[in-house]
């Protein structure tokens, strides 16, 4: 986000940063989070789409966050196709 970061963007920043660890969901994923007056964007990469909720939810519950902006890009779109595909067995 562009603009002067406040010290109180650095610490809702700190805040999401270490509730997301907390929770897991910064490793594997690679997520970036920005704050400009508690508006807070997420960007980054995550694994699978189920981490975006709960990325989202878990930063919304930060203390000083207003809004979330969600900019995440997923890795892997896993399908249904994908799963029951992978434990078919293949006829030759």
């Amino acid at each position: 986000m562009p603009g002067k970061q406040t010290a109180s963007d650095r610490v809702v920043i700190q805040k999401v940063t270490q509730t997301l660890i907390n929770r897991g969901i910064r490793t594997p994923c690679d997520i970036q989070i920005a704050s400009k007056g508690g508006n807070v964007t997420l960007s980054g990469t995550i694994q699978y789409e189920f981490q975006r909720k709960n990325a989202v939810r878990t930063a919304m519950g930060v203390p000083g966050v207003r809004r979330v902006i969600d900019q995440l890009k997923v890795k892997h779109r896993e399908t249904w196709t994908d799963r029951t595909s992978a434990r078919r067995p293949h006829s030759s």
